[in-house]
């Protein structure tokens, strides 16, 4: 499954879902835990925290590479 900001993530012993944006430099990262909730739970909660995240930042910048005047 695939989400936009959202990945899944399992390590040492943590189970659950992060939301990672950057923006203007800044990075925004919140992990949401399977535990105690379950799984869906935790991803319900991380797209919550997304499109909130999202509606208060700025959108991304152009990732396009400027020539410099040389």
């Amino acid at each position: 499954m695939s989400e936009p900001l959202i990945r899944r993530y399992e390590h040492h012993g943590f189970a659950g879902w992060v939301v990672c944006a950057t923006r203007l430099n800044k990075r925004f990262t919140r992990y949401f835990s399977d535990h105690p909730n379950g799984q869906r739970k935790a991803l319900q909660s991380a797209r919550a925290y997304r499109d909130k995240l999202l509606s208060r930042l700025p959108p991304p910048g152009d990732l396009s590479v400027q020539e410099s005047d040389a």
